[in-house]
């Protein structure tokens, strides 16, 4: 389809950005219809030389359409030839057809676009990394490790272990789990973290379960709307343009979600990949930097931060029915890194062993056995709130204890009616911190509009 333009925009957005969304070929614009500013790069033509054009319709874009719609029938353009954004918004977009990129500014340029296609939802199957059989080996470590977790936690204060809210959660949700792991029966347990993305091990803490279900009953117009908004969000929160590649969704636990220009992205990985980066660049400047996670649920923030920041020794403090979910992820990922898994709780996880390794998993507890100030970064997302006071206490004494320059958390804004939590501002956040940065949520899902879940960004800088 071919247009020519009157105006640049009205009531939405530039008409370039529309057509390339579309895949319609702008010709150019009327001739003084468009603001000098503007700097359109399309040619001007002149109502005089319409007719050297082969255009299925010209589009009123311009507050002064109605003197334009009467120069065009002046000129004998047919009235089915014109379209008004202004007047008609809806069936203008209709005329001009359905949406089949993704369009975004080029950062630094005022008219330079990138363009993504829209390949639609997907739900087949992705083969894992390597077969169930020559997994058995890792599965059989982070089984052992998860029965020594269990078989250790009593030894330690009760608030490092799970609260009313999650134990009630996993205990309601992860029942062929608990049978597998009870039973050490580790081909069972293998399938169920080669499909993790798909069924109850991954029920509230990632896109499993009903996550899954709802999303192959959904409309693909509605995902295709929500990806859109969570691309354009990342887009706009990144300091430099990134290539889609970068927010790729691991192949690992048989995810599924949305292809743009063929690249299996969801929304999961457009907020964890922000979260890495924004983590990433406050502590860059160290040699060697330590990011502390409380609660990593299944992995996805650490697995961005270690693609974008490789230099980065991550720790995860978790529950073991978690840990073991993010324990897999990350090992299939990144097979070749250094990673300490808890087999002791009497380790002390001091500089030294920091140094020496690249990833460390470690149940809640054992935060209690880091060193003073050895953390670059202390973040939690989506989990204090979700706690007893008690629970919130504790970890707030810990984390002013072995934060050494920033704590990141993204919490409750304000009260949910579904189960016991606290705002973020509720938190006995020591005064040894002080505020750099303070917003609400960005994401939809948690954002003030939401339906759910009302959460802020909040930087905390130690004094």
């Amino acid at each position: 389809m071919n247009i020519i333009a009157c105006g640049e925009g009205f009531g939405i957005y530039n008409i370039e950005q529309i057509c390339l969304e579309r895949g319609v070929t702008l010709l150019g614009y009327l001739k003084g219809s468009c603001e000098p500013w503007r700097n359109v790069t399309k040619p001007s033509i002149d109502i005089t030389d319409l007719h050297r054009h082969k255009f299925d319709y010209i589009v009123l874009c311009s507050l002064e359409h109605e003197k334009y719609h009467a120069l065009l029938k002046e000129h004998s353009v047919k009235g089915k030839k014109i379209l008004s954004l202004v007047t008609d918004t809806n069936a203008t977009l209709e005329k001009l057809g359905k949406v089949k990129n993704i369009v975004s500014r080029k950062k630094g340029k005022r008219n330079d676009w990138d363009v993504h296609a829209l390949n639609g939802k997907f739900t087949g199957n992705v083969p894992p990394m390597m077969n169930e059989e020559s997994q058995y080996g890792l599965v059989e470590k982070l089984l052992r490790m998860y029965m020594r977790i269990r078989g250790d936690e009593t030894k330690f204060p009760r608030e490092f272990s799970a609260g009313a809210n999650w134990a009630s959660c996993l205990a309601l949700t992860r029942k062929e789990f608990y049978d597998a792991v009870t039973r050490n029966d580790v081909r069972k347990l293998t399938s169920l973290l080669n499909n993790c993305c798909r069924n109850e091990t991954t029920v509230s803490i990632g896109p499993g379960g009903d996550g899954f279900r709802n999303f192959c009953q959904a409309p693909e117009d509605y995902i295709t709307s929500e990806i859109t908004t969570y691309f354009k969000m990342w887009k706009h929160s990144l300091k430099k343009d990134m290539p889609i590649d970068s927010v790729r969704f691991p192949d690992i636990g048989n995810p599924y979600g949305y292809l743009i220009d063929n690249t299996l992205v969801h929304v999961i990985g457009f907020y964890n990949h922000y979260r890495a980066l924004y983590c990433g660049d406050l502590v860059s400047d160290s040699q060697r930097p330590v990011i502390a996670e409380i609660g990593g649920g299944m992995g996805y923030f650490a697995y961005y931060l270690l693609k974008e920041f490789p230099q980065v020794t991550y720790i995860n403090f978790d529950l073991p029915e978690i840990l073991i979910i993010s324990a897999y992820l990350l090992s299939m990922a990144f097979p070749h890194k250094r990673i300490l898994y808890y087999d002791n709780p009497h380790a002390v996880l001091s500089k030294r062993i920091l140094s020496e390794y690249d990833i460390i998993l470690m149940p809640s507890f054992m935060i209690t056995a880091m060193s003073n100030v050895s953390a670059d970064l202390v973040i939690n997302t989506i989990s204090l709130g979700e706690m007893g006071t008690a629970n919130i206490k504790a970890y707030m004494d810990q984390i002013a204890r072995i934060c050494r320059r920033y704590f990141y958390n993204e919490n409750l804004a304000d009260f949910c009616y579904d189960y016991e939590n606290y705002p973020e501002d509720c938190f006995p956040v020591p005064e040894l911190f002080k505020i750099l940065a303070h917003s609400p949520c960005r994401w939809p899902f948690f954002s003030f509009e939401s339906k759910y879940h009302i959460f802020m960004e909040t930087l905390y800088e130690r004094r």
